[in-house]
C-alpha cells in the first residue's frame, strides 16, 4: 500500500479554513463525529435500572443520569438540520431547567447512562422559564450542520420563547 502525503499538508487545512470563512455556503452537509444526548431523570423501572441510581423527586421514583440520545454518530446532516425534544421540570415553581447535553464517540455509541465510557459533557444549558406553581414543559430545538450547535427553547403551554444560555466558561 502506498500512502501519499502532499507537500505542505498543513497549508491545505489552512486554505480550507479560509475558503470556509469567505464562502460558508460551500459546505452543505456534515457527518456527525459523535452521538448526542441529554441526561434524563426517567421513571425508575425495577430490574432495568441500577438500584443505586434511584432518586425520589417530588414523590416520584426516578432513575438519575440516563443518556437520552437524540442523534446518532455518522448521521449526514444538511446545514440547519433541527432535532426537537421536549422536557419537563421535575419540581414546581422552577425558574429554570438545567439541561445537561453529552456527546459520545464510537467506543460506546449507545450508552445507557451519562457516566459510561466515552460520554463527555458539553457545557450545561440553562433554560429560564416563567415561574408557575405547576410543572413546566419546554421544547428545545438543537440546530446542527454549522460549526457550532445552535439551541432554541420555548414554553410549550404559551409557545413563548425562553431564554436559553449555554455556559461555555465558569
Amino acid at each position: 500500500m502506498t500512502v501519499l502525503v502532499p507537500k505542505d499538508a498543513g497549508i491545505a487545512v489552512v486554505q480550507g479554513a479560509v475558503v470556509f470563512g469567505r464562502q460558508p455556503g460551500n459546505i452543505t452537509s456534515r457527518i456527525l463525529r459523535y452521538s448526542y444526548g441529554t441526561q434524563l431523570n426517567v421513571p425508575f423501572v425495577q430490574g432495568v435500572h441500577e438500584s443505586h441510581r434511584l432518586n425520589t423527586i417530588a414523590g416520584v421514583d426516578r432513575c438519575q443520569g440516563v443518556f437520552g440520545k437524540f442523534i446518532d454518530i455518522g448521521t449526514s446532516l444538511e446545514v440547519g438540520h433541527t432535532v426537537s425534544r421536549g422536557y419537563t421540570s421535575t419540581t414546581p415553581n422552577s425558574s429554570s431547567i438545567e439541561i445537561a447535553v453529552f456527546s459520545t464517540d464510537d467506543t460506546n455509541p449507545d450508552p445507557m447512562y451519562t457516566d459510561e465510557r466515552g460520554c463527555k459533557p458539553l457545557p450545561p444549558l440553562s433554560v429560564y422559564i416563567p415561574q408557575t406553581p405547576e410543572l413546566q414543559s419546554i421544547s428545545v430545538d438543537y440546530i446542527f450542520g454549522d460549526t457550532v450547535l445552535h439551541i432554541k427553547a420555548r414554553d410549550e403551554k404559551t409557545k413563548t420563547p425562553c431564554e436559553a444560555r449555554l455556559t461555555l466558561m465558569e
